[in-house]
């Protein structure tokens, strides 16, 4: 498959998340796990923040509706900015 057959499916699948479930979570544990394990090593505030930002973006499988989209989306932005913070 190339690249313009895979942006073309993507952009015509009708979900609110352009990534199968499958990937969406193996990304999100792994990340949950590296983030955990830096926590547990350096204790960084941004890395708690992150270990808990990523994996909720899982939340948006439980319903279609794209006010939960937007209210997670929005969520998501708070989470990354409080970790980008001092």
């Amino acid at each position: 498959m190339n690249i313009i057959d895979l942006l073309t499916t993507t952009v015509q699948t009708p979900t609110l998340f352009p990534y199968p479930l499958k990937y969406h979570a193996i990304f999100s544990v792994l990340a949950l796990v590296f983030f955990m394990w830096r926590f547990v090593r350096e204790k960084r505030p941004y890395q708690l923040i992150m270990a808990v930002a990523i994996p909720l973006s899982l939340v948006i499988w439980v319903s279609e509706s794209r006010t939960l989209f937007y209210a997670v989306g929005a969520i998501e932005v708070v989470l990354i900015i409080a970790a980008l913070g001092p």
